[in-house]
């Protein structure tokens, strides 16, 4: 992993020439005066979308490295191929690269602006230390109850619905991982 971070900064400068020197030999097959041709090329969105997906990209695994460092390695490994099958979804879904690009630079963008946090993920890391609390103190999650729909014990008690019922699985994992992140309190909270 460390190798990795080293490789991209390492290949992060030659990247970017090579990106620039790509669109100063599009740019120059246009009637354009040499100080635009080499503005755009330089500073222009395209030359700006690698600088910063590359960033971004050594951000990731510089996460990564770290998660893996402080809580373990089954975590990093569990958001490594979270973020693989996200990135590999983007990848085959996109219809040409431009697309891909574009939605690999957003994705990236976004990841790092929320600082690599996935509300599935803190959800199913919330329900595994919630079982390991539970069972380092031998008593039962929640009192021996657990809701069947939110996988939890602390949105509601057992004598009332749900307030998440209507949602779908995938919604209630999000709303729940949102929840405990502190990003989202439900009505019934305040």
């Amino acid at each position: 992993m460390k190798d990795l971070g080293s490789e991209i900064l390492e290949a992060k400068g030659d990247a970017v020439t090579k990106v620039i020197d790509s669109l100063e030999a599009i740019f120059e097959k246009y009637p354009w005066a040499k100080e635009v041709i080499h503005s755009w090329s330089q500073y222009g969105f395209v030359t700006r979308m690698a600088r910063d997906t590359i960033e971004w990209y050594h951000h990731l695994i510089q996460h990564l490295l770290s998660l893996s460092m402080s809580v373990g390695w089954h975590v990093a490994k569990e958001e490594i191929n979270f973020h693989v099958k996200n990135l590999d979804r983007i990848r085959t879904d996109a219809n040409t690269r431009i697309e891909c690009l574009c939605k690999n630079y957003a994705y990236l963008r976004d990841g790092h602006a929320d600082d690599w946090r996935s509300a599935k993920l803190d959800h199913k890391r919330l329900l595994a230390m919630t079982q390991k609390i539970a069972d380092l103190q031998g008593l039962p999650t929640g009192g021996g109850w657990t809701c069947a729909k939110c996988k939890t014990s602390v949105i509601h008690n057992k004598n009332t619905a749900c307030p998440l019922q209507h949602l779908s699985n995938k919604e209630v994992a999000k709303t729940v991982g949102l929840m405990f992140a502190g990003k989202l309190v439900l009505p019934q909270q305040e």
